[in-house]
C-alpha cells in the first residue's frame, strides 16, 4: 500500500510481518513500526481516515487475514471489545510519533542500504 491510497481494506497479520514507512523531501525514510500478529494495518481507517498516510513495506512475506474498511467500522459499531482493541491500536501506533523524531535523523535513503 503506498501513502495517499484509499483505506478500502484492513489487514490482521496472522504469518506476515510489515512495517509502515514515511519517505520523507529530504530523503529520510521513517518506519513508523512494525506490524505483526499483534496488530493491524490501516490502523488510521478506525478513526475515519479516508486514504493512508503512510506506506506499507512487507518485511517477511505470509498470510493475514482481510476485512473490508465498512465491515470493520460495522464491527466496532456491535462489538465493544473490537472497538477497544481497534482503538487500543490506534493509541499505540500514535504513541510512535515523538520517537520518529529521533528515528529521522538516523535514516537516509542512501545509508539504508
Amino acid at each position: 500500500m503506498d501513502a495517499d491510497s484509499p483505506l478500502d481494506h484492513v489487514f490482521f497479520p496472522t504469518a506476515v510481518s510489515s512495517r509502515p514507512v514515511r519517505f520523507m523531501q529530504t530523503a529520510a525514510i521513517i518506519e513508523m513500526a512494525t506490524i505483526g500478529r499483534e496488530g493491524c494495518t490501516a490502523v488510521q481507517a478506525a478513526v475515519g481516515a479516508k486514504s493512508s498516510s503512510v506506506r506499507l513495506l512487507v518485511q517477511i512475506p505470509g498470510d493475514a487475514a482481510k476485512m473490508f474498511t465498512c465491515g470493520v467500522h460495522t464491527a466496532m459499531g456491535s462489538m465493544p471489545s473490537f472497538q477497544h482493541l481497534m482503538y487500543a491500536y490506534v493509541q499505540a501506533f500514535s504513541r510512535t510519533g515523538p520517537g520518529v523524531r529521533s528515528v529521522q535523523r538516523c535514516h537516509t535513503a542512501s545509508s539504508s542500504g
